[in-house]
């Protein structure tokens, strides 16, 4: 077997899997956004970075080093990007309810990765 030959087997048998996970990905992260939307009014530019941040993270952590109850993946969103985002909100605002806004949008829009990563039944 010739090393293009192996290369092009080895790519065919991850690419089903790489347009998966990819559309997956792109699913999860459009609820995640509409959900995140339902708590807060934000521009669609960063809705979509929000739902594409919050999935990623989710999946990767909730794939990667959750032990199958899918609580890393609700985690690692609401710690990176949740506390963060309020926090930045309460210094910025100095208001506790829009940062418990901002924490509630995160919740939502973490809780799509955790259900992706968690089994059924």
């Amino acid at each position: 077997m010739t090393r293009i030959s192996l290369v092009s087997s080895v790519k065919q048998m991850l690419m089903p899997y790489a347009w998966r996970a990819l559309w997956v990905w792109m699913s999860c992260s459009m609820v995640a956004a509409a959900l995140y939307r339902s708590v807060r009014r934000i521009a669609i530019w960063r809705l979509v970075v929000n739902g594409l941040g919050a999935t990623l993270v989710g999946l990767v952590a909730g794939g990667t080093i959750d032990s199958g109850s899918g609580a890393v993946a609700l985690m690692v969103p609401m710690l990176l990007f949740g506390a963060t985002g309020a926090a930045i909100t309460f210094w910025r605002s100095r208001s506790m309810p829009d940062a418990g806004l901002v924490l509630a949008a995160w919740a939502l829009a973490a809780l799509v990765p955790l259900l992706a990563v968690r089994p059924i039944g």
